[in-house]
């Protein structure tokens, strides 16, 4: 997904037939270092991997709420939690993607209404 309106789009054209689930399973990853990750790469990463995330349960979670078993499902890498040596975006000693990843766990913990 490209941007809010996008998600926003795909979200409205689905909730005429009823969202009972939400799998979020998009990821990417660019190889390099710090130094060498350009912020393009950077910016696509974070934003397939984590603002896409965020879009589509912020557009789709009204629609979910209104089933009375509706669900969402984050699924990720592995990577996500160990790293990976030659990424500086998904490494885990990168400030950035610790925030991220707690901040994804903090996100889902709200939304399942144990803040």
């Amino acid at each position: 997904m490209a941007s809010a309106d996008s998600v926003k789009g795909m979200v409205e054209i689905a909730a005429e037939e009823g969202i009972d689930i939400l799998v979020n399973n998009a990821g990417i990853l660019r190889a390099g270092s710090v130094v060498s990750t350009s912020e393009a790469d950077w910016d696509q990463v974070i934003n397939v991997n984590l603002r896409n995330v965020y879009l589509c349960s912020k557009y789709a979670l009204p629609h979910i709420a209104k089933r009375t078993d509706g669900a969402v499902v984050n699924i990720a890498s592995v990577a996500g939690l160990d790293g990976l040596r030659d990424s500086a975006v998904c490494r885990p000693d990168s400030p950035r993607h610790v925030e991220s990843i707690e901040g994804l766990i903090r996100r889902d913990a709200l939304l399942a209404g144990n803040p």
